[in-house]
Parts: structure tokens; C-alpha cells; sequence
């Protein structure tokens, strides 16, 4: 894989795929998180889980989510300023769309 970005890249020339190396070093990556997501699932006491949860109260799981939610949408409109400042014109809601799913990515991208 090429390590120049897409702006650099010729008009035909195309990106090579991973080399085989790589594709087993991803799969090995993989392979260990959902191991690891496993023995975390096994080893949890389920009971404790839903006794704890059910002692939560769902106002403050709101509020928390409503912050979540706003940080979100700021970080969104940081985003769409900076865009627009660069004189690309893009919708607000297009705009959180793309930060969402960057964010999406991003954690895909970890594994």
C-alpha cells in the first residue's frame, strides 16, 4: 500500500491492495479482540449486571446521554466552520452525518 494520500496520487494510477503480510496482521488484530470480548462476556457476572443497572437512575442516564449528544453535535459544528471556511459548501445535517460516521471509522479502524 502506497503511503501518499489520494490528492497525490496520478489520475490512472490506482492504490495497490494490502500485501499479505498485512491482511494476516489484521486478521491476527481481529482475531485477538473478539477473543479478548469473549472472555470479558464469559468471566461478567450477569446477575451483578442487571442488579446494578437496575439501580440506575434513568434521569441521569438521559442527562448523560443529552451531553453525549450535544458534545457531539458542537464538535460537528467546529467541523462545518472550518469546512465552510475552506469554501466547501455542505449542509449542517450532512455535516454531523460525516462526523458520526468518521467516528464510526475511527473505532473500526483501532481494530
Amino acid at each position: 500500500m502506497t503511503s501518499e494520500s489520494p490528492a497525490q496520487l496520478d489520475a490512472g494510477q490506482e492504490r495497490t491492495p494490502p500485501s499479505t503480510g498485512r491482511r494476516l496482521w489484521r486478521l491476527v488484530k481481529l482475531g485477538v479482540a473478539i477473543g479478548l470480548l469473549a472472555v470479558i462476556i464469559w468471566r461478567v457476572d450477569w446477575q451483578e449486571v442487571v442488579a446494578l443497572s437496575s439501580r440506575v437512575h434513568v434521569g441521569w442516564l438521559a442527562l448523560m446521554l443529552l451531553v453525549s449528544i450535544l458534545d457531539r453535535l458542537w464538535m460537528a459544528a467546529k467541523w462545518h466552520y472550518l469546512v465552510r471556511g475552506l469554501g466547501v459548501s455542505v449542509r449542517f445535517p450532512e455535516m454531523v452525518y460525516t462526523y458520526y460516521l468518521g467516528l464510526l471509522g475511527g473505532l473500526a479502524a483501532q481494530s
